[in-house]
């Protein structure tokens, strides 16, 4: 899934569209399930601040370069092809490692991340982690809805298939004891 991703935000930089934002097209893993009230939240599932190292040559990463000429400044100005090789910077590189499914979704540094993924180069840190297991007692997604576990009450239609499929594939790894 990332990399096509990847290749629509390419697309969309290269025709002048529009690229909508990560945090927007992700959301259903992310910002619903951290302010939802219809799910016992109890068991958090922050993890907090992190420091896992996460390859952009090999590990899946969701980012969203949103400027084309800030993009095309971080292909031309950045890597081993250009001499000046891709440094994470603490401060300017941002993202949140999902738990189980060992997604990483990059909400700041997007389009110097984005040229390193593309350039296979660098590493980057997550700076915060979540961890899904405890929100599988209670709910679980039917292919459009994200629904409650206990009572099967609609809990938020998801936006993009792919995100509910990831959140059940997350579910089977963690049954497995796959990490």
């Amino acid at each position: 899934m990332s990399n096509y991703h990847l290749y629509d935000i390419v697309r969309e930089l290269y025709e002048d569209e529009e690229v909508t934002d990560v945090q927007s097209i992700y959301k259903d893993i992310g910002e619903y399930l951290i302010n939802s009230d219809k799910l016992n939240n109890s068991k958090s599932f922050e993890l907090g601040e992190s420091n896992i190292n996460i390859d952009l040559s090999k590990d899946a990463i969701l980012v969203c370069a949103w400027n084309k000429e800030r993009f095309v400044n971080a292909l031309l100005n950045i890597g081993q092809n250009v001499g000046n090789l891709f440094e994470y910077d603490k401060i300017n590189h941002m993202a949140t490692y999902i738990y189980p499914i060992g997604l990483t979704i990059v909400y700041n540094g997007n389009h110097s991340t984005l040229s390193g993924i593309l350039k296979g180069e660098g590493t980057i840190q997550a700076n915060q982690t979540y961890d899904l297991v405890p929100t599988y007692d209670y709910m679980y997604f039917d292919g459009i809805y994200f629904r409650n576990k206990m009572n099967d009450e609609k809990l938020y239609k998801v936006a993009r298939f792919e995100i509910g499929a990831l959140y059940e594939i997350g579910r089977i790894l963690a049954e497995n004891g796959i990490r």
